[in-house]
């Protein structure tokens, strides 16, 4: 059996490209010999969770941290307020990250697609 490696970022309405992350992260991982599992963090009521549960569902995991930070539309406007959003989604990744204690983990956001061979 192969390594496991978990890879993940915080998502907000990535519906539209989850998929495709998740088919590069796979064939890196699996490049790399390793056996990818995901990890989210969301909005309980995000639409991207389920998208990439059903995609890659039951042939690997995926771990949901689920955040306070509610995004109804996709905007770059970076004011404070944003920034503390931000900060507390990526703590509730980590935070699940370290719950499942991986010997590897690649945080890549769901706007880049990996090479095969990023990792």
């Amino acid at each position: 059996m192969t390594q496991p490696i978990v890879i993940g970022c915080p998502v907000a309405h990535r519906d539209w490209i989850i998929t495709h992350w998740a088919d590069h992260a796979i064939a890196a991982a699996e490049h790399a010999g390793r056996e990818p599992w995901f990890v989210v963090a969301a909005h309980p009521d995000d639409p991207t969770p389920t998208r990439l549960i059903e995609h890659v569902w039951p042939q690997y995991a995926v771990t949901l941290a689920p955040t306070d930070v509610e995004r109804t539309e996709d905007r770059r406007t970076w004011e404070p307020e944003r920034y503390d959003q931000m900060v507390d989604a990526r703590n509730a990744l980590l935070g699940a990250v370290r719950h499942l204690q991986p010997a590897h983990f690649v945080s890549v956001d769901s706007d880049v697609l990996l090479h095969p061979t990023a990792i």
